[in-house]
């Protein structure tokens, strides 16, 4: 994809199945296949609303969008306009607030404005084509509805990245002529509340410190962009809020820019996965504000996030867009998505909003990181304990030891396998990731302990980050909660690449299996090959070949381990290699190890020699690591 033209055809095509997908859901009154776990009234919003981040730029260019519905051709904007007055109508058999009190007020509004929001910025954007075919009666109707629904969120202000729904829906209504008393005020308070999530540097914590994922990008940068193209000078203190909101992305951009490898793909990492090429979206919005950022770069990296999904993904047969990743993958996403959830991808469409003079069209296609050499770069925040590594072989990595949502000393909100989105040693775009069931626990770039009878295995969850020394990035963890004593501490030491070492001390207090796995290589045929050669040990498909090879004070052995089928991210099948021991005696034991994945087919890895006093590698990734001297160091409360 390279021109707005073909960007708009996709946009067009992705949206209009899903409209028609929710008109029939909304008419049949059918139960849909992946619910919100607020509700199906919200997960109704979620179809219905969420591809109009993509509509709205279309009709601005007079686009004639329509549906079919039951064997009529219904305008889009005459749908909307049904939808959304007898939406927000208490006497409607169709209105939102039909279980509103069965659900819980905080509730139903805290997810359904979060849609609401996403339509009203498309309104603002497409006014003529939109609101301003309503009455005014209707207008003050959705107005009314949808300030009630901002006053049950702003007198409990959210936290975290939601904070923005309720300000963005009384934003757009008051430019809109519906502004109330609060207002101002609550958009004020709301401001300074993200304003103590911001760090340095460019990057924001989404909630308590520790949650750095795609929600920096897609959400803590990219709804100020939109106030600053919304609000205007008549807001008190304007010019200063908007240069702080343009200076923190075009800061955050530097760092971001290395996420996106060379094919397109950003590191699969963290929750909400589903919104794809959201991930990209940060980018046009800087430059429509004008932002510092170079548009020919912008959209490079822009395009082909958006390419890639439209190459790879494995649409449904009624065009819609699969819940999952490339795939059908239901058990893959998180409560609170629905078969509509994948549609916050479509605020990256705004970028349509530029036409075809502005310069993010005109500009010539421009290198970006992963185009060039090896890098390892880190956010400047010496407290964000991530590290980015691109290789022209090996795609790009994230090196996390971010630590991620175990806070207050609990593990909080369980919307699926959170440590498989967050908790892993790497995530890498061409590997993706598997998340783990009950009974099979997805040891990819993690490490799992299993107890004598096979009953239990452990993940790598609630760790706790010991900071960076001398290169090795440490971290210590309980795999078992009724098991303090028995603890894990890591270094990891990115070398090149995707190419690193983990180093594991792991105490035991009682007998324990442990099994550890390298980079996931997803499987869409069943070809794969797997062995040992010179030390270390592979598997591989005709595109990807992942290479394991480790030294331990215990006896290990190589295996291929396999992940629940439709458990891996990027196909249906994976397989990674990994080493496994038999039941070790209580006691310390070291593990040494080094990791790649890589698209050249004769990979081989360094190797990690044992000495008296710990380990060593040799040659052009030259390092040592002293167990005498890693022990002395530890905190003595581990």
């Amino acid at each position: 994809m390279h021109k707005r033209s073909e960007v708009a055809a996709y946009a067009e095509h992705i949206c209009v199945p899903m409209l028609e997908w929710a008109a029939e859901q909304r008419l049949s009154r059918r139960a849909p296949t992946v619910i919100d776990h607020i509700g199906y009234t919200a997960t109704l919003l979620e179809e219905e609303l969420r591809p109009f981040w993509g509509i709205t730029p279309l009709l601005c260019d007079g686009v004639d969008i329509r549906l079919h519905i039951r064997g009529e051709t219904v305008p889009v904007v005459r749908w909307l306009h049904e939808v959304l007055v007898d939406g927000t109508n208490p006497d409607s058999p169709y209105s939102w607030d039909k279980y509103r009190e069965e659900v819980g007020l905080q509730s139903f509004y805290f997810q359904n404005l979060t849609e609401v929001a996403g339509l009203l910025v498309g309104l603002f954007f497409a006014r003529a084509q939109t609101w301003d075919t309503f009455s005014a009666a209707e207008q003050r109707q959705v107005a009314d509805w949808v300030y009630n629904g901002c006053r049950q969120l702003c007198t409990h202000i959210a936290g975290n990245n939601h904070i923005w729904f309720p300000l963005l829906c009384l934003l757009v209504l008051k430019k809109f002529g519906y502004s109330y008393p609060e207002t101002d005020r609550w958009l004020t308070e709301g401001m300074e509340k993200l304003d103590t999530m911001y760090l340095s540097d460019g990057w924001y914590s989404d909630g308590a410190f520790g949650r750095f994922d795609y929600y920096v990008a897609w959400s803590m940068h990219a709804y100020p962009l939109l106030w600053c193209l919304i609000e205007d000078d008549s807001f008190p203190g304007y010019a200063a809020r908007r240069a702080t909101y343009l200076h923190r992305p075009e800061r955050f951009l530097q760092d971001y820019i290395h996420f996106f490898d060379r094919n397109g793909a950003h590191v699969p990492f963290g929750r909400s996965l589903s919104y794809r090429f959201a991930a990209s979206c940060i980018f046009p919005l800087a430059v429509l504000n004008g932002a510092a950022v170079d548009p020919g770069l912008a959209k490079t990296i822009t395009l082909r996030n958006i390419t890639y999904f439209a190459e790879h993904v494995q649409y449904r047969t009624d065009g819609l867009l699969p819940a999952g990743y490339l795939y059908e993958a239901p058990a893959l996403v998180e409560n609170y998505t629905s078969d509509g959830g994948a549609y916050w991808c479509t605020k990256t469409f705004l970028c349509l909003l530029m036409d075809e003079s502005h310069p993010f069209w005109t500009s010539e296609p421009v290198a970006i990181p992963a185009d060039g050499d090896a890098y390892l770069c880190r956010p400047a925040n010496p407290r964000i304990h991530l590290a980015v590594a691109g290789s022209p072989d090996g795609g790009v990595t994230v090196y996390n030891n971010g630590f991620q949502y175990y806070q207050f000393g609990r593990y909080c909100n369980p919307f699926n396998d959170m440590a498989g989105y967050y908790d892993k040693f790497a995530y890498n775009s061409l590997a993706g990731f598997a998340l783990s069931t009950r009974d099979n626990t997805s040891c990819d770039n993690m490490i799992s302990l299993s107890t004598a009878d096979q009953s239990m295995a452990s993940h790598r969850w609630g760790f706790t980050d010991l900071g960076e020394a001398d290169g090795w990035m440490r971290s210590v963890h309980t795999p078992f909660s009724n098991d303090p004593d028995t603890r894990i501490h890591t270094w990891i030491r990115p070398l090149c690449g995707s190419l690193h070492v983990r180093i594991h001390r792991v105490v035991l207090a009682h007998p324990y299996g442990i099994k550890e796995g390298g980079f996931s290589v997803g499987m869409w045929n069943d070809f794969r090959i797997f062995g040992e050669v010179c030390g270390t040990f592979c598997v591989a498909t005709r595109e990807l070949v992942s290479a394991i090879r480790t030294v331990a004070t215990v006896p290990v052995e190589y295996c291929v381990h396999q992940p629940q089928p439709g458990m891996h991210l990027l196909a249906p099948r994976a397989m990674m290699p990994t080493y496994r021991t038999a039941v070790l005696d209580p006691g310390i034991h070291w593990f040494a190890s080094v990791f790649a994945i890589s698209t050249d087919s004769d990979l081989q890895l360094p190797e990690i020699i044992r000495t008296e006093s710990g380990f060593r590698m040799d040659g052009a990734f030259a390092w040592s690591f002293s167990i005498c001297r890693e022990e002395a160091s530890l905190d003595p409360q581990f």
